[in-house]
């Protein structure tokens, strides 16, 4: 045998993960399904899947005109009711 040919039986030889899964398939897919809804539990529990702060921007389009001035209306209206009514606002 050539070296190249030894390096690649040496490759070839199969790992114990490999063995696992082809003499106990079902423990393999039980213990993936568990490992998964533990990961999941945990994120769950940790709230990491929760939006923090959901508002409108995550669905609109950037740069659209429409979607600008929408904007604009959003801050105007949140300045002016944060202001006295006798004081001049520039917008």
């Amino acid at each position: 045998m050539s070296n190249e040919e030894k390096e690649l039986m040496k490759l070839s030889e199969p790992t114990r993960l490999t063995n696992m899964m082809v003499n106990r398939p079902c423990c393999v897919v039980l213990i993936s399904f568990a490992v998964m809804i533990l990961i999941s539990a945990f994120v769950a529990y940790m709230g990491w899947l929760q939006p923090n702060d959901p508002n409108d921007r995550d669905y609109l389009v950037w740069g659209d005109e429409y979607v600008t001035n929408f904007d604009m209306a959003k801050l105007a209206k949140k300045v002016l009711a944060t202001t006295e009514t006798d004081e001049f606002v520039p917008l």
